[in-house]
């Protein structure tokens, strides 16, 4: 297993398996939006907020004292199984 750190609004993001990211949720849509994973655990953002970005859809969530996180899944890639769509 390799961890990464980088900046997802101006870094250039490989292509994984699974992202993890516990940010604010503009930040969480902006790397959702960028599309480096077919999945993506993502929290830090309150439970009245959910992520949203073109392809991407919430497999589960769970909420805790107000705040939430996602299982979130790209839907081509559940057959496809590429990242790319620029």
């Amino acid at each position: 297993m390799t961890a990464l750190q980088g900046d997802v609004l101006d870094d250039d993001l490989p292509v994984v398996d699974l992202a993890v990211a516990n940010i604010e949720l503009r930040a969480v849509q902006a790397l959702l939006t960028r599309c480096p994973a077919g999945r993506a655990i993502v929290s830090g953002y309150l439970a009245h907020e959910s992520p949203a970005a073109p392809g991407w859809s919430s497999a589960r969530r769970i909420e805790l004292e107000g705040w939430a996180a996602d299982v979130m899944t790209f839907g081509e890639l559940r057959e496809s199984g590429d990242c790319h769509r620029r």
